[in-house]
């Protein structure tokens, strides 16, 4: 009897636009900008760093959560920078990228019959996730020109299902940035809910004409409700790290416990140098 494949979970999903664009990129000589990588090589100071602490034997996995130092560094960088802390052993966990991390956080929180609610257009790794942890999406379209959202649509749209709202700021691909009303919005309507945030911050630090965006990760008030995802190569990128690694925080009651050990410790050890 022939072997057959049996059905897909994910029947509707089909190659990533990320992937149709670099391969237009590269069919037609052109600059990609479809892809979050820099065309540069890592800066030398970082190949120096990797091949230390190399030499030093940090060569096994890394702990669960990501290693104590970086951790620290973490910690203190969100309290340098935003003045909020986030406890580095209850409240911060390192992952291999942030589609890692966000894939983690959906599959511990979202389960069959949860809705999920997404701002359209959005990163296509979120939709998978939710429906492969039997989540229905309810999506909000953001609205052109200026891809504002409609915040009573959301108050509307929350529900006893509703397990999760997840925004994307500054949001890939339309280059919407949040400010603080949006995020006072937010905060009120899941302040009297079980709702928790998933935000996604990888694009922090890529804002031009002086725009800055305000981030659900600085409100400490929000800290049990949130998870926020961040990205070290896009934070810093001329410290790149082809070996990507995350950093989420929030919900110290309820850490994630299904965080993968198999982020690359070399690059964890780097950054706690690199000050990224």
């Amino acid at each position: 009897m022939a072997f057959k494949l049996p059905n897909s979970k994910l029947p509707d999903v089909k190659t990533t636009i990320f992937a149709e664009m670099s391969l237009l990129a590269q069919q037609e000589n052109a600059v990609n900008l479809s892809q979050g990588f820099p065309d540069y090589q890592p800066d030398e100071n970082l190949i120096k760093y990797l091949g230390d602490f190399a030499k030093q034997g940090q060569n096994q996995y890394a702990p669960l959560f990501g290693i104590k130092e970086l951790r620290e560094e973490i910690s203190r960088k969100f309290n340098l920078q935003y003045q909020v802390d986030y406890q580095p052993d209850s409240e911060i966990n390192v992952t291999a990228g942030a589609t890692q991390g966000i894939f983690t956080i959906i599959s511990a929180f979202v389960e069959k019959g949860d809705e999920v609610i997404i701002f359209e257009p959005a990163y296509d790794c979120y939709e998978p996730a939710v429906i492969l942890n039997g989540g229905i999406i309810k999506n909000i379209k953001l609205h052109y020109p200026n891809y504002e959202i409609d915040w009573n649509e959301v108050k509307n749209l929350v529900c006893e299902k509703t397990k999760m709202i997840i925004i994307n700021n500054p949001n890939n691909p339309a280059a919407k940035i949040l400010k603080q009303t949006d995020i006072d919005e937010l905060t009120a309507i899941v302040k009297a809910t079980n709702v928790i945030i998933l935000s996604d911050e990888v694009y922090e630090s890529i804002t031009f004409d002086k725009q800055t965006s305000s981030y659900i990760s600085k409100i400490s008030r929000t800290k049990r409700k949130n998870l926020c995802c961040r990205l070290f190569w896009k934070i810093a990128a001329h410290y790149r790290l082809e070996n990507r690694l995350c950093l989420c925080t929030g919900r110290s009651d309820e850490r994630v416990p299904e965080s993968s050990s198999v982020q690359c410790i070399l690059c964890q050890y780097a950054c706690t140098v690199c000050h990224c």
